[in-house]
């Protein structure tokens, strides 16, 4: 488990190879239960080429905006080439408008679980993407925002958002 205090965020500008197992999953947690939402993690440019996260679970995060970059979402993957999720959670995020959100990335999420989003569960923009057997559950906004994006969905539920499903 990593434990992050309240406004506590991760700017990674290198490769992450975030991989858990199904039975010991890496964990993306607050400090405490009760405690204010954490920040981002946040992938950033070249160096994070194929990066992945695979059984992975992040709650109660939300962003991170400093002078020169905003990062909108618990997790914001920005200009990033090759980069996989897969058998990962990503559940109760905070505050800003989405939950997972990539920039200018290409990106692939293989049986990802979106739930309980307090907007968008995914925002893509001027992206590719490939999205496949993900499960998109009672979201407060879109459950898919696709600006601009080339996006292949196949064999994946979309049940209770807010607004759009896709």
């Amino acid at each position: 488990d990593i434990r992050m205090a309240a406004g506590a965020s991760i700017i990674i500008r290198g490769r992450l190879q975030a991989n858990g197992t199904e039975l010991k999953p890496i964990r993306f947690l607050p400090l405490e239960s009760n405690a204010k939402p954490w920040g981002t993690i946040a992938l950033v440019g070249r160096g994070a080429r194929d990066s992945s996260l695979r059984h992975c679970e992040m709650s109660g995060g939300s962003g991170h905006k400093e002078a020169l970059a905003e990062y909108s979402a618990m997790l914001s993957v920005h200009d990033v080439q090759g980069m996989t999720i897969a058998d990962c959670l990503f559940r109760d995020n905070h505050l800003v408008d989405e939950m997972v959100h990539a920039v200018y990335s290409d990106i692939r999420c293989e049986r990802v679980t979106f739930e309980n989003a307090s907007a968008d569960a995914l925002d893509l923009d001027m992206s590719k993407a490939i999205i496949s057997d993900s499960r998109f559950n009672d979201n407060g906004n879109d459950a898919l925002d696709l600006m601009g994006t080339a996006a292949f969905v196949t064999r994946s539920i979309f049940r209770s958002s807010g607004d759009k499903g896709i």
